[in-house]
This record gives structure tokens, sequence and C-alpha cells, in this order.
């Protein structure tokens, strides 16, 4: 079935994409990656970019299934099996149990995003939540968000591996990202209700 993979990267993951190419490349995978500069903003700021890119992929190539990757894995397998899922939406989702609660949190790691009404509702609902993203939130966050905002999406869960086509890394712990931590957040929203806070206190950090 027809399809591309596609995603972004930043010029000091440009390793991490050459390594990503070379696999796509071995499993005739067709594919359009973007190169981007670094935004300033921190790690969180730069993954929210993710909902423009897939909106700007959805315009190159209309009609066509969509696997999104995060430059930091390698293809395994036949993308090609992904490609005929029967959603709008595919992608893997943890579920954690902290104390007295339980979370799902949906990796962006790997999507499969298929030429539906509703993947483009939920997309653009995503980049929206993206534009102006709170404090220390990131992509998997505003997805999160931006599920509030559309009903009637079918989302079906994969696996870390997609079926064995794909192999995930951690590019961010490699690279020393520092990360928005809860403690953090709380710093922020103290700072902001004291009219405090400012553009600069996230300072930069690379893009995964």
């Amino acid at each position: 079935m027809e399809y591309v993979a596609f995603g972004w990267y930043t010029p000091d993951y440009a390793a991490w994409f050459h390594q990503l190419e070379a696999s796509l490349i071995d499993h005739g995978a067709r594919y359009y990656f973007k190169r981007v500069p670094v935004l300033p903003g921190g790690w969180e700021r730069n993954t929210c970019r993710k909902a423009e890119f897939v909106l700007a992929a959805m315009e190159e190539f209309p009609g066509v299934p969509l696997i999104l990757l995060d430059v930091d894995c390698v293809v395994t397998g036949d993308l090609s099996r992904l490609a005929g899922l029967q959603c709008d939406v595919a992608l893997n989702s943890v579920t954690t149990h902290k104390r007295r609660r339980v979370n799902v949190v949906m990796q962006t790691g790997h999507m499969v995003l298929n030429p539906t009404a509703k993947m483009h509702e939920l997309m653009q609902a995503w980049a929206r939540r993206s534009a102006q993203p709170e404090y220390g939130l990131n992509d998997q966050e505003t997805l999160a968000l931006a599920l509030n905002d559309v009903h009637g999406v079918s989302i079906m869960h994969i696996d870390s591996t997609a079926y064995g086509t794909i192999k995930h890394f951690c590019a961010s712990k490699a690279h020393g990202v520092r990360k928005v931590n809860g403690r953090a957040r709380f710093k922020h929203r103290i700072l902001s209700a004291l009219g405090l806070a400012h553009a600069g206190f996230n300072a930069p950090e690379r893009a995964a």
C-alpha cells in the first residue's frame, strides 16, 4: 500500500537522521524529512513543532497515509503493514500506575495518520494546542489536550515496535537534554501568578 514516512530534525540530530535514512532505504520506504533550526524555548517547545510539520506533510501528500517517525529510531520491517490499519490514527500508548492514579500517555514517536476527515480535524486541533502551549507541555501532552476538542476519532493502539517495524532510541538522553519537571512547572505557575515569569524562563535546549 502507498504511504510516506515523514518527520523532521534539527542540525544537532543529523547523525540520527542519517541512521534512520539508511534503514528507510534498506526497507524500500518512501520518505520525506525536513531539516529545521532549533527554536528558543527549550526541548518541550521544540517538540511542539511536530504538529505543524504534520499539517505540512498532509498538504505535500494529500490523500496518502502518513507514518510519522521521530528521527531517533530505525526501521526494522516493512512499514506498508502499518498503512492499511483501519483507523483514523494509530499510535502507541503507555499506562503508568503511580500511587492511586492511573495515567495513559500517548506516545508520538511513531504515528499512523490515515487520510480521513477526523484525522485532519485532530491534527488541526493539535496544531492549535501546540501553537501557544502552556509552559512545560510537550507534543504528547498537547495531543492529549487536542483530543478534548475533537469527537468521533478512531484511535488504534499499536505497540512500541509498531508490530516489529520500528526500533526507538532515546536521543534526548544521549544529548543530555534537560526537560521541565513538575517542580519547575509549579514554580513557573507561582511566578506567573505573581507577575514575575518572563519569556526567557525556559532556557533553549536541543530538540528531539
